[in-house]
């Protein structure tokens, strides 16, 4: 099964919703994160725990959201084993 960029985004923000408040300043900022670097795993761009790990960081840093790391790595990895890859 092929997961598309809007299913993914479905998907994201499904599982945000469920674990950090909408209400949450950086809740758009965190999901866009997640999704970003979810699709750069889909399309095979990062593969590997400690690139994808390094590849949140990254994102995070640069999108002013680097105390939620390990929020997104965790979320960014449930994806990954959701998918298959």
């Amino acid at each position: 099964m092929k997961t598309t960029i809007s299913q993914l985004r479905k998907t994201i923000r499904k599982v945000i919703t469920e674990s950090m408040n909408p209400n949450h300043p950086y809740y758009d900022m965190v999901a866009e994160v997640i999704m970003r670097v979810s699709r750069d795993v889909m399309f095979g761009h990062i593969s590997g725990r400690d690139a994808i790990y390094n590849e949140c960081v990254i994102q995070a840093t640069e999108n002013e959201v680097g105390t939620h790391i390990d929020y997104i790595f965790e979320k960014v990895m449930a994806r990954v084993e959701a998918m298959g890859l």
